[in-house]
């Protein structure tokens, strides 16, 4: 399970960087776009400037918080992993849909949640410790049940097994 959990944060943090990219090509264009219109505004509608200069410190703000969730993430892959009894941080967590049966996996990370990893056919859910999931589940062991409202729907789970 160890070396599952390292597969799944190094595939995150993978999905993180591409993400950065993106992030600094867009700013990249938003920087173009800024310089493209000089001068005065033809009138007091002309923003683009402006607009082009937010965009370019919002994907700043976005390229910050992205590079320091990778660090975070790589400081996790260096901390030793030990067998769990209770849902906290970095814990694999598989949860019963107590209605269906549909069963589910999810590593809680202290940040970078909402990727889906398949790790030898099998699909990891992150989430965030700040997520109402990870909430919810937080300090329960094996045979848990959690309540949960997804959408205004009370939802029920079992906690099948914590690594």
């Amino acid at each position: 399970m160890d070396n599952l959990k390292k597969l799944v944060v190094t595939e995150v943090i993978a999905v993180i960087e591409l993400m950065i990219v993106t992030a600094k090509e867009e700013r990249r264009k938003a920087i173009e776009e800024s310089r493209y219109h000089k001068g005065a505004m033809e009138s007091r509608y002309d923003t683009f400037k402006e607009e082009a200069q937010y965009l370019m410190a919002a994907q700043d703000l976005r390229i910050k918080e992205l590079s320091s969730t990778v660090s975070v993430l790589r400081a996790l892959l260096l901390m030793p992993t030990t067998q769990k009894e209770k849902i906290g941080i970095y814990a694999l967590v598989e949860i019963e849909d107590v209605d269906d049966g549909t069963l589910a996996t999810y590593l809680i990370l202290p940040e970078g949640g909402g990727v889906t990893c398949s790790v030898g056919g099998r699909n990891i859910f992150t989430v965030s410790v700040t997520s109402p999931l990870a909430q919810a589940l937080l300090g329960l062991r094996n045979e848990g049940e959690v309540e949960l409202s997804v959408c205004g729907i009370k939802k029920y789970f079992t906690v099948v097994s914590v690594s």
